[in-house]
């Protein structure tokens, strides 16, 4: 279970078990980091925030993204671990070299410029690229804790396996029927 830098978020059996857990998030997560130290915490929950941001409709904190993230990374490989804490350290790395200070106690404009810088399209920077992976992956997987939410799948209309009388969009033409 995990990621590695450079491929695709990967999901198997185990953690498609805890995201049916995730369904009622305030009763299976762990309220204490089992991950993160204190500093990645904030950082994660703010790289979080940008990425899906509660601004009138719910966003990741309102699902508690971090916390599923936090038991996601706690129960990975090494490798995915090790993956994600390099990730933060380049972040923190490149926000200090950038604006003299680690990512979390930037200014917004300044986190959103350097969000920005990695994953424009048009940085091919080589020394971005550890950057760009990271953030792409923590995209993906922020997304992907959000979408599997209760509030996520309901914010979808997802009204999973019910009956309906009539399928919207469905054939109406009597010869085809």
């Amino acid at each position: 279970m995990g990621w590695v830098a450079g491929s695709a978020f990967v999901a198997d059996q185990a953690l498609a078990d805890h995201i049916h857990k995730h369904l009622a998030v305030e009763a299976q997560l762990p309220r204490q980091p089992q991950f993160f130290p204190e500093q990645a915490w904030k950082t994660v929950f703010r790289l979080t925030d940008l990425i899906l941001p509660s601004d009138g409709t719910p966003g990741a904190r309102d699902v508690a993204v971090t916390e599923f993230l936090d038991y996601y990374l706690a129960n990975s490989t090494d490798a995915a671990k090790a993956s994600f804490r390099q990730g933060l350290d380049w972040l923190d790395a490149t926000a200090q070299a950038k604006f003299g200070k680690a990512f979390v106690d930037l200014a917004e404009d300044q986190q959103t410029a350097l969000l920005t810088l990695i994953s424009s399209p048009a940085n091919r920077d080589p020394g971005d690229l550890q950057g760009k992976q990271f953030f792409s992956t923590l995209r993906q997987m922020t997304v992907f804790a959000f979408y599997t939410s209760k509030i996520g799948i309901q914010s979808l209309g997802f009204k999973g396996n019910t009956f309906v009388a009539e399928f919207p969009g469905s054939c109406t033409h009597q010869h085809e029927l």
